[in-house]
């Protein structure tokens, strides 16, 4: 794991930069411009005119059958998250100068999205604010996992590790990394439930990160549908007291081998095989068994990543050291480096955490000009603008990508050829990562071989090609981890 941290300072007395965009002043001469974007704002605070619409008596009046039980809900999220919003985010003047002047231009001009109480206008509120709860990543979800699901996993946890650990019998050392050794170990109360430990290293930076890590083991062991693609986490202790970082604990599912292992196997996929289908397919072509190996695993991957994604997690570090078997799924591991974008912890807007050799072009998750994240709730209610511009999610698919092509290319299965100074990654930074220029040259010229993935009329080659991609002007350009679980290299048999 690699920090990558680029600094840029702007400074500008006229304008505010966000999100690479400028906003200036506009004057009333504009408002029939501003249509839809002062509606919007109209439809955030409940403006009819100049007066304040009760949420309440406008859900009543729309949807009568409702049990009031939850129209209190929907007020509480109301009032709570979207009323007091404006007030509490921390814009600049220039900005919050910029919002005044549309509502006062919205009064003058009469602009309302309540005109005349018409119906179809209060659904559009209504769906507006349903969508806007409910868009990835989730602003109810966030709510319900940070007063719920929390409160319910502090009352259950106990103290089933003893004080400082006692009740954990340490075993042999598993790896070593920069910031954090991995031992296993088991419980003195249970001879079969066999453990791994994670310890933070006195370096730099490890605390934080390992802290960071326990943030979101907790987070993903809360949802049943997002723990299923991720190491089973059991919890943590303090091996000293007033520790800087606690020891991480995850069950050992009797398999000590990472992706990587199996990667660099010169019987690759021999081994592969025995882990995922239980049996070697030696009596099957070459290519036919690598196919099958490289789409089952990419299976696996995506959707460890659009369960992560929906909560709001991206990891950062996507690669075969950080995919360990349990009982024939590959599932994530090390989320130190990972940033939980619904409540801030582990962003910082002009820092990476990253791995070069499977990071994409861009380095960051979001532009380094994006403001850092508010605290507490404030995050997670604004959490869905950024999510939904700038495409954090991508990050990872581009990651995944590679682990695809390296599964699919036995020319792509060594340990430092994708390293950023190695000839793959130089053509790909050539051809501005169009995945078929690099092949037309590396299978020509070359020789390598991408049999496999030709396969299905090459389906497998292109979801690579989809997943290691440029993003264009718009932040895209490649696919998501959901768009991705809908390809035919996915969705088609063998």
């Amino acid at each position: 794991m690699n920090f990558k941290s680029h600094r840029h300072q702007t400074t500008n007395a006229k304008n505010v930069v966000l999100g690479g965009r400028r906003i200036r002043r506009f004057s009333a001469k504009t408002t029939t411009k501003r249509t839809t974007t002062t509606r919007t704002i109209k439809a955030l605070y409940g403006y009819k005119g100049a007066k304040i619409v009760d949420p309440l008596e406008q859900l009543e009046r729309l949807f009568p059958e409702v049990p009031e039980p939850v129209l209190k809900i929907g007020k509480t999220v109301y009032e709570v998250v979207l009323e007091p919003l404006y007030d509490q985010l921390p814009l600049p003047d220039v900005v919050k100068d910029f919002v005044e002047q549309l509502a006062l231009d919205e009064k003058v001009n009469g602009w309302t999205l309540y005109t005349n109480g018409t119906p179809f206008e209060e659904f559009l509120f209504v769906a507006f604010v349903v969508f806007y709860l409910t868009a990835q990543p989730g602003i109810l979800g966030y709510a319900f996992d940070e007063t719920v699901a929390r409160a319910i996993q502090t009352a259950t946890a106990g103290n089933k590790f003893g004080k400082r650990g006692s009740n954990v019998n340490l075993g042999g050392r598993i790896g070593d990394g920069s910031f954090g050794t991995v031992y296993r170990g088991r419980l003195n109360s249970s001879e079969a439930e066999n453990l791994v430990l994670k310890f933070a290293k006195n370096t730099t930076g490890a605390s934080g990160l390992q802290r960071a890590e326990r943030h979101m083991n907790e987070g993903i062991s809360r949802d049943i549908f997002v723990a299923g693609g991720c190491a089973s986490y059991v919890g943590s202790y303090e091996e000293i007291e007033d520790a800087a970082a606690p020891v991480l604990v995850w069950k050992f599912a009797g398999d000590e081998n990472t992706l990587e292992d199996y990667v660099l196997d010169r019987n690759f996929p021999s081994a592969l095989e025995v882990a995922l289908f239980g049996k070697s397919q030696e009596d099957k072509d070459y290519d036919v068994r690598c196919y099958a190996v490289a789409k089952k695993i990419t299976q696996q991957l995506l959707w460890s990543l659009r369960g992560l994604h929906s909560i709001g997690i991206v990891h950062r570090d996507v690669k075969p050291a950080n995919l360990v078997n349990e009982n024939g799924r590959f599932k994530l591991i090390d989320f130190g480096g990972a940033a939980d974008l619904r409540s801030g912890v582990n962003y910082e807007p002009e820092v990476s955490i990253l791995d070069p050799s499977f990071s994409p072009p861009e380095d960051f998750i979001m532009p380094e000009r994006t403001p850092r994240a508010p605290p507490g709730a404030i995050a997670g209610a604004l959490s869905v603008l950024p999510w939904t511009v700038f495409q954090p999610q991508l990050f990872d698919s581009y990651s995944a990508g590679l682990v695809l092509l390296q599964l699919g290319c036995p020319q792509l299965r060594g340990k430092r050829v994708l390293e950023p100074s190695g000839s793959f990654q130089r053509r790909l930074q050539d051809e501005n990562y169009d995945l078929r220029k690099v092949r037309k040259d590396l299978a020509g010229n070359l020789g390598w071989d991408f049999s496999a993935l030709d396969r299905n009329g090459g389906a497998g080659f292109d979801l690579a090609c989809r997943l290691v991609a440029a993003r264009g002007i718009t932040r895209r350009g490649r696919l998501d981890a959901t768009q991705a679980l809908l390809h035919p290299f996915v969705l088609l048999p063998l």
